[in-house]
């Protein structure tokens, strides 16, 4: 049995862009109303990520000398 079989058509015309269409390729999507974020977002995300990583990070020390210990 042979398997079906379709035609597609082919063109050789340039692909063109609708007008108003954004070219997002840099990877850097917007977050609030922008199509690109913006150093102020970025540093602000970084800053939301990093300042409790390094709570948590400077906690154990302090819990360790206080109450903390192997017994």
């Amino acid at each position: 049995m042979a398997a079906p079989t379709t035609q597609t058509a082919r063109t050789d015309a340039p692909v063109t862009r609708a007008a108003g269409v954004v070219d997002t390729s840099s990877g850097r999507d917007g977050t609030l109303s922008a199509d690109i974020q913006s150093t102020v977002e970025r540093v602000a995300l970084a800053a939301f990520i990093v300042v409790p990583f390094l709570s948590v990070l400077a906690a154990v020390p302090v819990a360790w000398g206080g109450w903390l210990g192997w017994r």
